[in-house]
């Protein structure tokens, strides 16, 4: 069994990043011109700056632009500290009068070093998770199950490239007691970079499949190169069932590290399925005999492998048998895209119920500011956020969101929203619960 670290969040103060000092240890051209060189927040997107003070600015290249093109942007909003590719135009130095800036061959690997150095100051345990197919569902589901119990923070939606990883690690803070941090690669040579930066004491390795087969040799080789994710692993949970897999793993990891999952005798857990009622139910053996009972609403054989490496996880982190059982309950098929569906009177409703975290709040905002016209209102209907930490923190964001996306209504269901209703800077309207949102709806306009 893995061991959680349990955090205080008021004895954790959140982890800062001198910038001055994180460049003159890096070895590339740095500017030295302004005192304010405390990051919190990194930034590839200039529309996304919640506040220029302890922001850094990196400019990747896009497909379509250069990052640089947006550093005036940040600059106009309040950043005085900049990643810039070395041949970035020399004018634009001058219009970045008195900031800090780095000047890098590479600012991917800026930004993959500063989440490598905030991943490496958290204290909690991350969970690293590849594989060819099940990567984002399996993690979506699995912080459900464990955030019964624990903080967590998940990356949001599919990053896991990386870029996207970089990201998710800087989204992990010291009020979080837990992470799960997916990674993909498409080549070989891809995975050193991201196991440098989620470090996973835990490993989940989903399956092998067809997916990229094209860059590499041959399936075993795409294997080794996936495994990388999992060389400092205490426990690597894994379908004992996919040949190739369980080979790799067997001759390459020390025994006490795999916890194994199969149909047959002779993994660490058995689980059979057994078809009931209107789903399925999933009977569990360990090696001490020791046996479990779940039931799930699912019944195709993708999901129902998926639900193994959850509860085989989830049981690995010393989660109680019942609680993951609560957990399963609540679960249900993740939809990787944002749904936009047609509603009443020609308005457009755009369903993204299943993600409750800041960051698919955001990607739902962005998404939705591409689809609207400029007729008619934007709408925003929100739960509450239970993943994100400091409540006031939380709060803030929203608002923060809802002045940056020009939302015309906010309806906040769910404990707190009232009392934070004077910082939304539009109109709102706050419920207890789900049944006084439904009694109230007649009454929006």
């Amino acid at each position: 069994m893995l061991k959680l670290q349990l955090l205080n969040p008021a004895e954790t103060p959140m982890q800062t990043i001198n910038f001055s000092q994180f460049a003159s240890n890096n070895g590339s051209q740095f500017i030295h011109g302004s005192p304010d060189d405390s990051i919190l927040f990194a930034v590839i997107d200039s529309r996304k700056i919640h506040t220029g003070k302890e922001t850094l600015f990196i400019a990747l290249q896009g497909s379509r632009h250069a990052g640089w093109e947006f550093a005036t942007d940040a600059f106009a909003k309040g950043v005085r500290n900049f990643v810039l590719p070395n041949h970035c135009p020399r004018p634009l130095l001058k219009e970045l009068k008195n900031a800090n800036i780095l000047l890098s061959s590479s600012p991917l690997k800026e930004i993959q070093q500063l989440a490598q150095i905030n991943r490496e100051a958290f204290a909690g345990v991350v969970i690293g998770i590849t594989g060819s197919n099940g990567k984002t569902i399996v993690k979506e589901w699995l912080a459900q199950v464990l955030s019964a119990k624990y903080n967590l923070w998940k990356s949001p939606k599919s990053y896991n490239s990386q870029i996207g990883v970089a990201l998710s690690a800087l989204g992990i803070n010291p009020q979080h007691q837990l992470a799960l941090l997916e990674a993909g690669i498409s080549a070989p040579n891809e995975m050193q970079a991201l196991q440098e930066i989620i470090q996973p004491q835990l490993g989940i390795f989903t399956n092998i499949g067809s997916a990229h087969d094209e860059n590499f040799k041959d399936t075993a080789s795409k294997i080794i190169e996936k495994c990388k994710l999992f060389k400092e692993v205490k426990f690597l949970v894994y379908n004992k069932d996919q040949e190739l897999v369980n080979k790799h793993l067997t001759s390459t990891f020390d025994p006490s590290v795999l916890i194994s999952w199969s149909d047959k005798p002779g993994a660490d857990y058995v689980l059979s399925v057994k078809s009931h009622r209107n789903g399925t139910k999933i009977y569990m053996m360990g090696k001490d005999l020791q046996t479990f009972t779940f039931y799930t609403s699912f019944r195709d054989k993708a999901s129902l492998e998926n639900l193994r490496h959850v509860i085989t996880a989830a049981l690995s982190l010393g989660m109680e048998p019942a609680m993951i059982q609560q957990g399963l309950e609540l679960l249900h098929a993740v939809d990787m895209r944002l749904t936009l569906k047609s509603g009443l009177n020609g308005c457009k409703l755009i369903d993204d119920s299943y993600n409750n975290d800041l960051a698919g709040l955001e990607l739902a905002l962005e998404f939705m500011s591409q689809q609207v016209t400029t007729s008619g209102r934007k709408i925003l209907i929100l739960s509450e956020i239970q993943q994100d930490g400091d409540v006031a923190t939380t709060f803030k964001k929203i608002a923060w969101l809802l002045g940056q996306y020009e939302i015309d209504l906010f309806i906040g269901v769910g404990k707190g929203f009232e009392e934070s209703k004077a910082m939304f800077p539009c109109e709102s309207r706050c419920y207890d619960d789900t049944d006084s949102l439904l009694n109230g709806l007649e009454t929006l306009s």
